[in-house]
């Protein structure tokens, strides 16, 4: 039998490093390279809550814990916490990164596609004043984080 630190342990630090790997895509600005990580993430997390739970809810498995692999456990542990801490800042710091780019883009094609239209001196309409462009532009954008 496995003892249940060690492999909470062990299954903690692939976590860690699974977050590291997407922290790093994020700062690159590269999002996008993250989706294939996501399976093994969500399959290690509840792996880690279903063992989390079971420790806890059993006080002899946790008091057959040796004092050095409580203290790993431990370090490991705010080393997990230290990493979501770090993911949840590169992932805001991406969704405003991203946000303000969509925002610059947006407010830079409705500048190019707003015509002014003059009238002439009879009030008639005389089309797109010089320098305007003569039609809309389309753009569409990609919100996704």
């Amino acid at each position: 039998m496995t003892n249940p630190a060690n492999d909470l342990i062990a299954l903690t630090a692939r976590l860690v490093a699974i977050i590291a790997q997407e922290n790093e895509l994020l700062h690159a600005m590269r999002p996008g390279l993250i989706a294939p990580l996501q399976e093994e993430k969500a399959r290690l997390v509840q792996a880690y809550n279903r063992m989390t739970r079971a420790l806890a809810g059993d006080p002899k498995l946790l008091a057959a814990i040796g004092a050095a692999l409580k203290e790993e456990l431990a370090g490991i542990t705010r080393t997990f916490r230290d990493a979501v801490q770090a993911n949840e800042r590169a992932i805001k710091a991406a969704r405003d990164a991203n946000e303000r780019l969509v925002q610059a883009v947006a407010a830079a094609a409705g500048k190019q596609r707003t015509p002014s239209f003059a009238y002439s001196a009879t009030g008639a309409f005389a089309g797109p004043s010089r320098g305007s462009r003569s039609g809309p532009v389309s753009v569409v954008l990609d919100q996704q984080l």
